[in-house]
């Protein structure tokens, strides 16, 4: 938002430094991009009140205009050591505000301005240059009211925010190296060919520590210790890891930034309810919601935790509640189809997943529980159907193997096969596509075949017994001609 209301200064800038237009004329000329900025703007905090996001925030966390400065002094520095070496450069960066001896951090940014304004006043017959500096300049002013976002942090600073400073420092230090081009040619390319090399080995480094989300969330708490949501971002990364043990490990300590509770406690209840402990996943979703009682996804994970244990009148409330929250929450609806289908009200059940396919087209949770649904009553060309639209537009490799386990069942052969297909297409690593793939083969007496599927799969993960037991089993059924028996 504030690089967008930003824009106008660089524009006026180009025009005067890059097309020597007189000032007037240069705020003249840009006046309709400022008036639809303002538009914007005034259309913006109906949505995101400033009162509430910045003013408000600053008098809880006893915020004053000297420590503000002195702080934001520290930002400014920051980011311009971080110009000059390319070392330690972080998303997002914070500092705690100063609040002991904010003078000196006052005084000193007034000389820095004092400096830059008088340098920018004896450059008058370098335009380049000039332009640079004003670029630089007038890059920092969105950094002025966005710093305020997460004081719960500290000042923080984004270094997209600052796209326009960029431009102008690299505008000078081009400029710089044009001079000494014309007259030190020799000295010019060792310098040239030195920059480029430390710029590439930097590079080539960033590019292994922003290889993965963890390894970079690990190096952002070390280069920016005071962003504490990098605690939410590394247990996030251990969480899709699969790694619970160290996503709980982390997640809390994300805790004390108070910018991601409600995602934290989110995340903790769905580790909790993917290992059914039902008390400690209702306690973090509850907490989700007392952080923001908009949250429509843990009160769809409330839902199904009172489906788990049986209390029907209780999920349906919460899962009620969810979709008055927000219509377009497919997996709410998805609980209550649910609910309608075990007390034999199949035709609302089937008005929820209308509806979920009327907001998501094709969406893939739906249409596997109508594929199944189908499946069980016997309405086979209608299974066909769910099952063809899935296949055809779907990328997840679960949904598609269960959607291929479930066609097995029923004999939908080609179908089936179809399904797998394509979960191989998408991710051909994933071990349970040739568990489900191979015990299809089995079961239609291609043994050979289960067996050199579940061989892939076990290459994949060793440790996984699984793959053993079910070659072991296709061996012996193999053995026996004549004897027929379900591979399971």
């Amino acid at each position: 938002d504030f690089f967008f209301l930003n824009a106008r200064e660089v524009l006026v800038c180009a025009l005067v430094y890059g097309l020597d237009y007189p000032w007037k004329k240069a705020l003249r000329s840009t006046a309709p991009y400022f008036i639809m900025a303002m538009v914007y703007f005034v259309f913006r905090i109906k949505f995101t009140s400033l009162k509430t996001g910045l003013w408000d925030q600053a008098v809880f966390f006893d915020l004053n205009i000297l420590n503000y400065l002195a702080t934001f002094t520290t930002l400014i520095a920051w980011f311009i050591a971080k110009l000059l070496s390319p070392s330690g450069i972080v998303l997002i960066w914070t500092t705690p505000v100063i609040k002991n001896n904010p003078g000196i951090y006052v005084a000193g940014l007034i000389g820095f301005m004092g400096a830059y304004f008088l340098l920018f006043r004896a450059l008058k017959n370098h335009t380049i240059m000039r332009w640079g500096m004003a670029w630089l300049g007038i890059g920092f002013l969105p950094v002025t009211l966005a710093s305020l976002f997460r004081l719960s942090e500290g000042l923080c600073l984004e270094s997209l925010w600052l796209v326009f400073a960029s431009i102008g420092y690299f505008l000078i230090v081009g400029y710089l190296l044009d001079q000494v081009w014309e007259r030190r040619r020799v000295f010019a390319i060792v310098m040239l060919g030195v920059l480029v090399l430390f710029l590439g080995v930097s590079s080539r480094l960033y590019n292994q520590i922003w290889s993965d989300e963890r390894t970079y969330s690990y190096y952002s708490l070390g280069a920016a210790p005071a962003y504490r949501s990098g605690y939410f971002w590394l247990g996030n990364a251990f969480m899709r890891e699969g790694n619970y043990i160290l996503a709980r490990t982390y997640l809390p300590q994300g805790l004390s930034s108070k910018v991601y509770n409600r995602q934290i406690y989110n995340n903790l209840g769905i580790m909790d309810f993917f290992e059914e402990k039902w008390d400690e996943a209702e306690g973090n979703f509850l907490r989700a919601i007392q952080e923001n009682p908009g949250h429509s996804l843990a009160y769809g994970f409330l839902g199904r935790i009172y489906l788990q244990r049986d209390e029907i009148p209780r999920a349906q409330e919460i899962l009620r509640k969810a979709i008055a929250v927000n219509p377009n929450d497919t997996i709410a609806r998805l609980g209550l189809a649910s609910i309608e289908e075990k007390q034999g009200g199949w035709d609302l059940a089937l008005h929820y997943y209308q509806d979920n396919l009327k907001i998501v087209p094709h969406d893939g949770d739906t249409l596997l529980a109508l594929l199944r649904s189908y499946l069980d009553r016997r309405e086979t060309q209608k299974a066909i159907e769910s099952a063809e639209e899935l296949i055809q537009f779907n990328r997840d490799t679960t949904l598609l193997t269960m959607a291929g386990g479930y066609l097995a069942q029923y004999r939908l052969v080609p179908l089936a096969f179809k399904a797998f297909e394509k979960a191989l297409q998408v991710d051909p690593k994933d071990k349970n596509i040739y568990l489900e793939l191979g015990k299809l083969l089995g079961n239609l007496n291609r043994f050979d075949e289960a067996v050199g599927v579940w061989q892939a799969g076990m290459a994949l993960d060793a440790n996984d017994t699984r793959f053993r037991v079910l070659i072991s089993q296709a061996l012996a059924l193999r053995d026996k001609p004549g004897k027929s028996e379900l591979i399971r």
